[in-house]
């Protein structure tokens, strides 16, 4: 099996660096550190630094092949140029297991189809057992300054460990369309490698009422950190809206709907004089709108009017099963040199096989749940007052067993068979003297 290779190289403007073969890890001097930001493939040129990782300790072979061609170019400053290193961040919406029996999910479509009833769908559905790979989740956060994740539920929090759970910056859940509470929420997450200092925080509740007696919210943090190693700052919020056209029915605004997070924004980043933002703003993750449509609606306000989209390379970044495909991306305030890049397949293979795994595993367990009630039905009306036979009694135990069998086996998640792809971005903050 031919190893995947890839570069990732953070050591451009004198800050770290990592260097891996297989599952060790190397962090040079920083004497030794060159200043190239990078990502090759085996075929490049030239390559600094190399991660090599095999597709067993993923999972998904096929996924890391695209990861690898598809990963980003990244800013990078001239050989001889000095400054501090340039930050890395990373988004991703990871689709939470809850949200599995949503009507627009690809795998409910296909059951019904498939003639099965909407009942016995969800209970199916529900019942599928989903684990991630801790060892996969734990290395990716691992190689970020920070982490804006969506939609991290307790099967997301599991397999991070509790080191890094408890790094975990998060406001109240969620409320869905129905007003109900859901395990899901916009984090952030600062794993403790990187060094950076959370300074400060605030919470913004974003809601609405699509009808009377129903609140649907979702509470984002804005978050002011600092690496203390050259004292940089730097504004970052995890950010998951709700579709403009909720907004519309409910007949809210879209720049009312976003007041909160304007005003928790400012209360960590600070005001000039002239009502400018004083620290560089990152707000990152799924806005479930079109970088264009975002800046159309939010043109005419002061506040939005300083943020730049910064639409990652590589497709669209969303499953067409989605209300927008190319609706993860970041919003950059306060100057810099930010890039962007939708790591795996545009295609989304991946997740298409995992669609197409969940149908296969549903459709089974209904299988097996309809031929065991049969089996049941059968023995009660045929053995009233008799013993059942052997060959029924046989039936009904294989049955039981297939059940429990297909139960206790989890289908595994991966970063790259979601149906939102992982986002990642590398910037330059301006030095105090350009920020002046």
């Amino acid at each position: 099996m031919e190893m995947l290779q890839y570069c990732w190289n953070f050591n451009a403007f004198g800050g770290r660096s990592l260097c891996c073969q297989g599952s060790r890890t190397h962090r040079p001097e920083p004497e030794r550190r060159r200043r190239v930001v990078a990502f090759t493939f085996r075929r490049a040129a030239a390559s600094a630094a190399v991660l090599i990782v095999s597709g067993r300790q993923f999972g998904d072979l096929a996924s890391l092949a695209s990861v690898a061609g598809h990963a980003a170019a990244t800013p990078s400053q001239p050989s001889g140029a000095s400054g501090p290193r340039p930050w890395a961040v990373a988004a991703w919406n990871q689709h939470r297991k809850s949200s599995y029996l949503q009507k627009d999910c690809v795998w409910i479509g296909r059951l019904g189809a498939m003639g099965h009833g909407k009942h016995e769908i969800n209970e199916a559905v529900q019942s599928l057992s989903v684990e991630y790979s801790p060892a996969e989740i734990q290395r990716w956060v691992s190689d970020y300054d920070a982490v804006a994740v969506q939609e991290a539920d307790p099967l997301f929090c599991n397999a991070l460990g509790d080191e890094l759970q408890g790094q975990l910056i998060r406001g109240a859940n969620d409320r869905d369309g129905r007003g109900v509470e859901v395990e899901s929420v916009a984090s952030l997450l600062l794993p403790p490698n990187a060094g950076l200092r959370s300074v400060k925080q605030q919470g913004a509740l974003l809601r609405f009422r699509p009808r009377a007696g129903v609140t649907v919210s979702r509470e984002l943090q804005a978050v002011l950190v600092e690496r203390p190693e050259d004292g940089q700052r730097l504004v970052i919020c995890s950010v998951h809206f709700h579709m403009p056209e909720s907004l519309e029915r409910a007949r809210l605004k879209y720049v009312e709907y976003l007041r909160p997070l304007q005003k928790a924004v400012e209360a960590v980043a600070g005001l000039s004089k002239s009502k400018e933002l004083r620290t560089s703003c990152l707000l990152l993750g799924d806005f479930n709108v079109d970088p264009e449509d975002f800046r159309r609606r939010t043109q005419a306000d002061a506040f939005w009017r300083q943020f730049q989209p910064m639409v990652p390379e590589g497709g669209n970044t969303a499953h067409g099963s989605n209300p927008c495909a190319r609706g993860d991306f970041a919003l950059v305030a306060g100057g810099g040199q930010w890039q962007g890049r939708s790591l795996g397949s545009p295609d989304f293979d991946s997740f298409e096989r995992h669609a197409a795994r969940i149908s296969q595993t549903a459709s089974q367990r209904m299988k097996l749940h309809t031929a065991l009630q049969s089996c049941l039905q059968r023995r009660q009306e045929s053995s009233r007052g008799s013993q059942p036979e052997a060959q029924e009694l046989d039936t009904e135990r294989r049955l039981r067993q297939e059940l429990r069998s297909a139960a206790s086996t989890p289908l595994r998640r991966s970063l790259m068979n979601s149906d939102h792809r992982p986002l990642h971005f590398v910037g330059v903050l301006p030095t105090t003297k350009e920020a002046s």
